[in-house]
């Protein structure tokens, strides 16, 4: 007791009166985040039951710290599966990331293969984006809820709003909630890709998938896309392929889903 007052008296001695003030703002900027200087998102890297290491670019990154993407935590791939399958309590916030590593490693692995199709640093950054982001409009339950929310638009009062909300899909309701998360990223920046309105559009479009023509006069099938140039129509098929359905999205949902339910049999990992 002896040694450790003498070492106690000995500190408070020689250790120069803490600053309270500035203590307290720097404990305030750690714990609530500096709102004059916004911290810049790194480079991550994530351990997947499928994938394995899963990397984050610093953009890829920042938009997974959003709120609007973590609430996906709370959202059951597989809705109320649970009750029977009490292991499918898997989210749509791993299936996002799987479906992101999912989506750069093919466009990547196009560009490696063939040179020709002139794919860019920007083209696997935004395919990888739209991987990420492609299930944020959904709500509770998964899809349960569109069809709980056509139901009550359909209940509604014939007018400008039923109208509206007639079209409303969770593809859609993703590129709203995508919108908001970019107004609070400087994407711009070259940490962050530098990508530009037209890159944030190609996202959106890629969410989307491909729209009916709807023109009956037009020679086309589908509308134009303005996010990237005709050549570079396959990237469109990677997330959110209408042609036939084979896409990213599924390849990781079909597994993951498989794994958690244990619906293989005879199958070993």
């Amino acid at each position: 007791d002896g040694f450790l007052n003498a070492e106690s008296s000995k500190r408070a001695k020689t250790s120069t009166p803490p600053n309270t003030v500035a203590d307290s703002s720097f404990v305030c900027s750690q714990v609530l985040g500096s709102q004059m200087e916004p911290q810049v998102a790194k480079r991550r890297s994530i351990q997947d039951i499928l994938h394995g290491q899963i990397v984050l670019d610093p953009l890829l990154s920042a938009v997974m710290d959003s709120k609007h993407f973590q609430r996906l935590r709370d959202l059951r791939q597989l809705g109320t599966a649970e009750f029977v399958f009490p292991n499918a309590r898997h989210t749509r916030f791993e299936h996002s990331l799987g479906v992101c590593c999912l989506a750069r490693d093919m466009v990547q692995r196009l560009k490696n293969e063939q040179s020709g199709l002139n794919i860019t640093k920007k083209d696997i950054l935004c395919v990888s984006l739209a991987g990420l982001c492609h299930d944020l409009g959904h709500g509770c339950f998964s899809h349960m809820y569109e069809v709980f929310l056509k139901k009550r638009i359909a209940k509604m009062e014939e007018g400008e709003k039923k109208e509206r909300l007639k079209e409303w899909t969770h593809e859609q309701m993703s590129c709203d909630i995508f919108d908001h998360i970019m107004k609070n990223i400087d994407y711009t920046q070259k940490v962050y890709g530098e990508l530009d309105e037209t890159d944030l559009l190609f996202v959106k479009e890629m969410i989307i998938g491909k729209q009916l023509e709807t023109d009956p006069e037009s020679k086309r099938t589908y509308k134009e896309r303005k996010g990237r140039p005709a050549e570079k129509n396959f990237l469109y098929d990677i997330v959110n392929n209408t042609d036939n359905g084979l896409d990213v999205d599924k390849m990781d949902y079909l597994e993951r889903d498989e794994v958690m339910t244990k619906s293989a049999t005879g199958r070993t990992r």
